[in-house]
């Protein structure tokens, strides 16, 4: 993959390219690495450089009128090469049928495709990701990972949920980065310009065919890129900031003649709904600490959880959601106290931390033959719930009256939450609290915003916005076909979770992954004839 700074292009130099990927990140170096394997001519345009820049993050800057989120951009909008890889945790879970079913209780839902569309790529997203797993859904899985401990709640109400975790071999207990991995595997044939922004998508004069791409760097100078097909892979918020602002020759933006774009904005509403008390996290731990198993030769961690079933989705009418504990390390543990002893860190203290938990240290061992994680000491252990968000057109990114440091305009952001989500979150944390008491686990204290309906409801989102430029057959509902391609707009594409109709409770990264190699082979099929 050659790599170069947009800077080395003269002001107004023109790039031609088969297809022209608007950001390197998971989404757009999977696009490009699937199009080079099949000889098509590819450039990628990255805002960002090699590493993250305080500049670059500053065109992430924008102005929030909704609900509060995460307000840091490097925390969820990374302008760099690898994009959000470079800061994810890595937590890797597929969609499963509910997500792509249409439920009356849930209005907006249904996908254009079916699940069954995508399961044929889940495997092929496992090399990008560096996961073991598939597909995290499948019961056979679920019942070798779990063995004896499968099972034990009620299934009329909560289904036992895994997820699996991205590593890269290359880069010791790492998860996969992809600006570092794509350097170093290389993509033949593709051309990356770094610190090149996207801000305006040309087009005919009806906006019905693109023309060019407008490529400025950090010096302001404009270059162009025309390319046959055209795929922004932004992200969430990008997407649908890029086609709004590309309104110089289409008044209302790019591919929003029915003002959909920036719609339907979705991420996870994710966070503590409830604490154990501190006799009670070492049972607890036991129960629902991560597994280690091995899959495809090498040992691998898969943490337990649960999630709500069809069935109690369906007869309460609530959302998707999931639920796991997470816990803080404390200090004193002895395993830490074993890395400080190993790196001649505060070894007098430390020595005593090892000695006073030598038992933990002995049986925890034992759990790690037994294919588990040990009992660690903790601070805290709480329990933490991702619920799912109802696709509501109100909820949604728009342009700001302000503009950065290239004049382009920012993004305003409506993120809404609404009553299901607050009814779906509540529900789940009783449920799971009444089942694991019910089979002998203890039973965590449950937040008074959870226990009384009539306190504020929220929990902050976990920077995995979706469903901006929604997928859909209705041009009336959506902003791309079930293909990616944008209505009525030759050459132009979106890919990412942008597309999402829904959003589910998992980990989006996946899902997201089997949709854009989908993609890359109808681009592929296309120019094949």
């Amino acid at each position: 993959m050659r790599v170069q700074d947009v800077r080395v292009l003269a002001e107004g130099e023109q790039v031609r390219t088969e297809v022209c990927i608007v950001g390197a990140g998971p989404v757009g170096l999977t696009l490009a690495a699937e199009l080079s394997r099949a000889n098509v001519d590819v450039v990628l345009v990255e805002s960002g450089g090699l590493d993250p820049d305080p500049w670059a993050d500053s065109l992430n800057t924008f102005e929030n009128a909704g609900a509060a989120r995460v307000m840091d951009p490097t925390l969820s909008r990374n302008r760099v090469l690898g994009g959000s890889s470079s800061t994810w945790s890595g937590r890797v879970a597929a969609f499963d049928e509910t997500d792509f079913a249409s439920r009356a209780w849930v209005p907006g839902s249904g996908w254009p495709i079916p699940r069954s569309e995508l399961v044929r790529f889940l495997d092929r997203t496992r090399s990008y990701l560096g996961v073991a797993v598939a597909d995290n859904t499948d019961v056979d899985l679920r019942d070798h990972v779990l063995g004896r401990d499968a099972h034990s709640f009620d299934p009329a109400l909560l289904e036992d949920y895994v997820w699996s975790y991205s590593n890269d071999s290359t880069r010791s207990k790492d998860f996969m980065r992809f600006g570092p991995r794509a350097l170093a595997a290389g993509i033949p044939g593709a051309r990356t310009f770094l610190n090149a922004t996207v801000t305006h998508v040309d087009t005919n004069a009806e906006g019905t065919e693109v023309t060019g791409l407008e490529v400025v760097g950090p010096d302001g100078l404009v270059r162009t890129v025309h390319a046959r097909d055209t795929v922004l892979c932004a992200g969430g918020i990008e997407n649908a900031r890029i086609l709004l602002a590309s309104d110089r020759t289409v008044r209302g933006g790019v591919g929003n003649s029915h003002d959909r774009v920036g719609r339907y904005l979705m991420d996870h509403p994710r966070g503590k709904v409830g604490a154990f008390a501190r006799p009670d996290m070492d049972s607890a731990q036991r129960a629902f600490s991560s597994y280690r198993v091995r899959l495809d030769g090498s040992s691998r961690t898969i943490t337990r959880g649960v999630a709500l079933s069809r069935s109690i989705q369906e007869r309460e009418q609530l959302l998707s959601c999931s639920a796991w504990i997470e816990g803080t390390v404390s200090e004193r543990d002895p395993l830490r106290a074993l890395g400080r002893l190993a790196r001649s860190e505060d070894r007098v203290h430390s020595g005593v931390d090892v000695a006073r938990g030598s038992l933990g240290l002995v049986r925890g061992s034992i759990r790690v033959l037994r294919h588990r994680s040990p009992v660690r000491v903790l601070d805290g252990l709480q329990l933490t719930t991702m619920v799912e968000q109802v696709p509501d057109p109100d909820s949604r990114v728009t342009l700001s009256d302000t503009r950065d440091a290239l004049g382009v305009r920012r993004a305003r952001i409506d993120w809404r939450l609404g009553e299901a989500e607050a009814r779906t979150t509540r529900r789940m944390a009783v449920v799971v609290a009444n089942e694991l008491q019910r089979v002998g686990l203890p039973r965590p204290v449950l937040l008074p915003m959870i226990t009384d309906s009539s306190l504020p409801f929220y929990l902050p989102d976990v920077a995995h916005p979706m469903g901006t430029t929604r997928m859909s057959t209705d041009p009336c509902q959506g902003v791309v076909d079930p293909d990616g391609a944008v209505h009525g707009v030759a050459g132009l594409h979106c890919a990412g979770t942008s597309v999402f109709p829904t959003a589910g409770h998992a980990n989006p990264t996946q899902t997201a992954l089997a949709l854009t190699i989908r993609l890359a082979d109808r681009l592929v099929l296309v120019r094949q004839g």
